[in-house]
């Protein structure tokens, strides 16, 4: 039972291991959040001065001028790094750079330590033989660390035993308080170990958190794409179309949509197989990625039928570059069937037409290139509206 209690506090206590760059991500974030929390931290400070400076106007606690000085120097130095660290996290926030910052911040820290040693000999030497304003120095720092807390919380013991010390030797006998050290002394190992265990806990929710972000995209990319060939599906490339819609409509530019169908496929899937059939598609598909530009989109509609939208082209200049990619398969030797051809339809975007009409005009002139032979392309004219498609065999 001991010692599992002992391997369980190893386990709170022990260090948790990341790459160096999520190192570094994990520290811009873990300084833009403490700076927030300094900043709440030194403004309770900063209330509860002013109420013990409003209870001692008021008579209620008794007036020591000496103390009213050191409650107005404590507002002045919280309020001024109130607006220095608000300062730091919008450069933080703005620039993501952090090694000035870290700097800055450290020297803070270490600042606010010699001040709160200050107002411990202050206070011992006015007869109030307490180590609190230190522990609360303390106390603020470690909630506020950035640096290792192995060794930040050591700078707290040094820092208190070196006081200690100062204080026996200049001001007052340790055996007067060696009470009051022998609490801050717990205080601090228990701020120590407590320090660890908050360091640990807020980068395990960080890596958590980059696990929950990472499994996100993983998520929508799944949604949006096919399976097989790892190009857009029918409902993300129904997205893509409706918004270049919205777009066109509003800033007057225009598109084209090719529907594109591979000649023959059904004889294909007959005569070698399913499993043939699919690697048809995964070859098709990643050629056509290889060849078509950036800017284009190509998905997969349903079987054998894709849809690629192009933006910003002409008729002219559509028909062109699926003349171009309709040539260059046809040159292609496939896997176990040899030679693939695909024949395809085009529509430009007119600016009246819904997403429905864009696509069912496409389609139109697919079946066009289909009835005059395949392996050609085809771009709709309104004499196509009354061709009657039911009579279409792949």
């Amino acid at each position: 039972m001991r010692k599992n209690i002992i391997e369980r506090i190893k386990e709170m206590i022990s260090m948790v291991s990341v790459s160096k760059d999520l190192s570094k991500e994990f520290k811009t974030t873990l300084i833009i959040e403490n700076i927030k929390r300094l900043i709440y931290i030194l403004a309770i400070v900063i209330i509860f001065q002013v109420l013990f400076v409003f209870l001692e106007v008021f008579g209620i606690v008794t007036w020591i001028t000496s103390i009213f000085i050191m409650r107005a120097v404590i507002i002045a130095i919280a309020l001024a790094f109130i607006l220095f660290m608000h300062y730091l996290r919008k450069k933080i926030i703005k620039t993501k750079k952090i090694l000035f910052t870290d700097i800055l911040l450290t020297l803070v820290q270490l600042i606010t330590l010699f001040i709160g040693c200050y107002f411990a000999v202050f206070m011992f030497r006015n007869g109030m033989l307490s180590f609190s304003v230190l522990l609360l120095v303390f106390y603020i720092a470690s909630l506020t660390c950035v640096k290792n807390p192995y060794y930040a919380g050591l700078a707290f013991f040094l820092c208190g035993i070196a006081l200690s010390i100062y204080i026996h030797l200049f001001v007052i006998d340790f055996s007067i308080w060696y009470g009051e050290f022998l609490i801050a002394f717990v205080f601090t190992a228990l701020l120590y170990i407590g320090n660890i265990m908050n360091y640990n806990r807020h980068l395990k929710l960080f890596l958590k958190e980059i696990e929950i972000v990472e499994l996100n995209k993983k998520l929508k990319i799944l949604s949006q794409t096919d399976d097989l060939t790892n190009v857009y599906n029918r409902r993300k490339i129904t997205e893509v179309i409706e918004d270049y819609i919205t777009i066109s409509k509003k800033h007057d530019k225009s598109f084209c949509i090719a529907v594109i169908d591979i000649d023959h496929f059904k004889r294909i899937n007959d005569e070698y197989g399913h499993n043939t059939g699919d690697d048809v598609l995964y070859y098709f598909t990643n050629n056509l990625k290889f060849l078509i530009r950036s800017t284009d989109v190509l998905s997969r509609w349903g079987g054998d039928e894709f849809i690629m939208l192009m933006p910003n082209v002409t008729q002219l200049e559509s028909l062109d570059f699926l003349e171009y990619l309709r040539k260059e398969t046809e040159k292609l030797d496939f896997p176990t069937i040899g030679r693939v051809t695909f024949s395809a339809g085009i529509y430009c975007f007119s600016g009246e037409d819904d997403m429905k009409a864009l696509i069912d005009k496409a389609d139109t002139a697919l079946y066009v290139s289909k009835k005059n032979g395949r392996n050609r392309i085809t771009v709709y004219s309104p004499e196509m509206a009354e061709i009657d498609k039911t009579d279409i065999v792949d």
